[in-house]
């Protein structure tokens, strides 16, 4: 799991989360999108769809991702600080 904000500070360019949320929005379908999420934990991909945020929580889910109600629990982020 990461978030939106998290990928962009990785990538050149340093492009802002909401940028990275337009690029995901067009990728493709064998990139594992579903493992990108805002930085409160929250599925925003339902603004699309909701039915792509109830296959988001379904793919998270079956990864062994848990939530708080409709939030991906903080220690499953990736921390990119950590070594």
């Amino acid at each position: 799991m990461i978030s939106y904000g998290d990928l962009g500070r990785q990538l050149r360019g340093q492009p802002s989360g909401r940028m990275v949320g337009r690029w995901m929005a067009g990728c493709p379908d064998d990139l594992p999108w579903w493992r990108v999420v805002n930085r409160l934990g929250e599925l925003p991909v339902a603004k699309r769809g909701p039915h792509l945020a109830i296959e988001q929580r379904t793919q998270l889910e079956a990864e062994g991702v848990e939530f708080d109600s409709d939030r991906v629990r903080r220690e499953f982020f990736l921390s990119l600080l950590d070594p």
